[in-house]
């Protein structure tokens, strides 16, 4: 286990002692707790003294909880997530808030938390002189780290979907189902959380201990959450639009191929017949077709002519062989400037 004890401007250490002394008199202070594993001995020894009971400590204990907000016992119990920029999964976090303390129980996130007690410590005044407000506002910084996690997948989902757009590739797939596993952890929990707090915040006034000040902090905290599901609304959407680009591109390739395989077909069909024709092994043909000349106009003139009227018929009906030639070579280009060897 380790416990910090967080006065609004510097984190100390927390020990099981130090929660079996504490009283009714001592100033509002912030403990946080990371747990080694849900069966941490150390940690629900330190829930207890400070004041949980057996079952508030095996919620607070416990991994893959829904996200909630209620009161309980004359608390504020929380269970939400935060994120950490060295990890794409939400760190789940349990709160507990009463006016003379704040508990918060996790199973990793060192760095994040560190950030958020950061931030809370640089706010303007001391935070900790206005309890009431301490958890909504808390609520919100964790909120704004899985804000900026949201951003950077945003930004990555951006740039995928153009570079499918310019040059579509195999491994690009890869990256979808990367960026996939990245918000599902999110969209799958937030949801149902925001319905969470629509009921319990309907008054939030009437929680033990709350004032106005506090409840428009959890009221704002509220709005934020509904706006995240929104906006992993539009992140879902966005991901759906990469797939559906990636199918695009990759049926217009099939698309380009099979005309280009037309082409060939058609420039070809005419040697084709001509070859099957000459081919044929009747004795008349082969007195008529004996001399150089013959040869020369029917086995090398009129093939060049058919390919010839083949080509312009071609591109009487819309087909620039030069341009379908040069769209060929940039295109071999921009494949070849994309393998992984350059």
């Amino acid at each position: 286990m380790k416990a910090t004890s967080f006065d609004g401007h510097t984190a100390t250490v927390f020990t099981a002692a130090q929660a079996a002394a504490r009283t009714t008199a001592a100033p509002f202070a912030w403990i946080d707790i990371r747990a080694d594993d849900p069966e941490d001995a150390e940690a629900r020894a330190t829930l207890a003294a400070l004041g949980m009971n057996e079952f508030m400590v095996n919620i607070a204990m416990r991994r893959q909880i829904a996200g909630m907000l209620r009161e309980y016992d004359g608390q504020l119990v929380c269970s939400t997530w935060m994120a950490d920029p060295a990890s794409d999964t939400p760190i789940e976090v349990h709160l507990s808030w009463t006016p003379r303390r704040m508990l918060t129980v996790r199973f990793s996130g060192d760095a994040a938390m560190s950030e958020i007690q950061q931030l809370a410590a640089g706010r303007e005044g001391n935070l900790f002189e206005r309890t009431a407000e301490v958890p909504g506002v808390v609520l919100k910084l964790m909120l704004a780290s899985i804000d900026r996690q949201l951003t950077a997948i945003e930004l990555r989902l951006t740039d995928l979907d153009g570079r499918i757009i310019e040059n579509a590739q195999q491994s690009q797939l890869t990256e979808l189902r990367s960026q996939r596993a990245s918000l599902m952890p999110f969209a799958r929990r937030f949801p149902a959380y925001a319905d969470t707090l629509n009921e319990t915040l309907v008054d939030p006034a009437t929680l033990p201990g709350m004032d106005t000040e506090g409840a428009a902090q959890l009221q704002a905290y509220a709005t934020h959450v509904r706006d995240t599901v929104a906006r992993l609304g539009d992140l879902g959407d966005a991901l759906r639009n990469c797939a559906q680009d990636y199918q695009t591109e990759i049926g217009n390739r099939q698309g380009n191929r099979i005309d280009q395989l037309t082409i060939v077909s058609i420039v070809f069909l005419p040697i084709s017949f001509l070859t099957g024709y000459f081919g044929m092994n009747f004795q008349w043909l082969d007195n008529e077709i004996m001399s150089l000349a013959t040869w020369l106009l029917l086995g090398v003139a009129l093939p060049i002519l058919m390919v010839l009227w083949s080509i312009r018929t071609l591109n009487r009906h819309g087909y620039d062989a030069a341009r379908w030639w040069n769209r060929r070579r940039a295109a071999a280009r921009a494949d070849k400037s994309a393998s992984p060897s350059n």
